[in-house]
């Protein structure tokens, strides 16, 4: 099955796809596109910044920055690329967990946020939730998207990859949760494994959950 990994700036993802293909195993045949893989490092950083106090993204760019950008300038280009990457492709996998309207691809899409935002609400409206985010910049937004289900969560910052300390730090208020959300791209599967060892909780990971939706397509093939 032939797979388009999509970040929102530039690929390849180095940081990202080894732990991503890991997941898939060898079924799949995996490529990788960027929205902005026709804009140098300069030109992204400067004809695509925000201005005032308009929504931002936060993405890579290929010398390893980590750019805020724009949503609404870097959204046309998005929605460019994945219609591009659904023309050769059986599935496409969106590489960020961050909110976008209006994507449409050719071919089965996985938006993490679309995913992680229709579930969670389902299997935990009872439950004591712990959400792990990467920037505490972003934290109040992403909250108030979670309690906008009525959940109740309780949350903490950890930049990806993060260290085992670092994981200790940012979930010390989450002694009493039923389910810890990993609500970045970047986490990786070794920090899901410690966190469900370090709070006895079942961990749901955005790149895993994404693996067993195409694993359910695949085995429809």
């Amino acid at each position: 099955m032939k797979v388009c990994m999509v970040t929102v700036g530039h690929a390849p993802r180095t940081d990202l796809s080894p732990d991503m293909i890991g997941l898939l195993g060898d079924r799949y045949e995996v490529t990788q596109m960027g929205s902005l893989d026709a804009f140098s490092v300069e030109d992204a950083l400067s004809s695509l910044a925000p201005q005032g106090d308009e929504e931002t993204t936060v993405t890579r760019l290929r010398d390893g920055t980590m750019a805020t950008l724009s949503t609404k300038l870097v959204l046309p280009y998005l929605r460019d690329v994945i219609k591009r990457a659904g023309e050769d492709s059986q599935a496409v996998i969106l590489m960020c967990t961050g909110k976008f309207q209006a994507l449409e691809c050719p071919v089965p899409l996985l938006v993490p946020y679309e995913l992680m935002h229709s579930i969670v609400p389902v299997i935990a409206s009872g439950v004591k939730i712990g959400a792990l985010f990467p920037m505490e910049e972003y934290a109040e937004d992403m909250l108030n998207g979670w309690r906008n289900h009525g959940l109740d969560v309780v949350y903490g910052c950890m930049r990806p990859p993060g260290t085992e300390d670092d994981l200790r730090d940012a979930t010390a208020n989450m002694k009493d949760i039923g389910l810890l959300l990993l609500d970045c791209i970047g986490y990786t599967a070794q920090i899901r494994d410690t966190a469900s060892d370090m709070l006895g909780v079942p961990v749901l990971h955005p790149k895993t959950l994404m693996a067993r939706v195409l694993d359910t397509l695949a085995n429809q093939q």
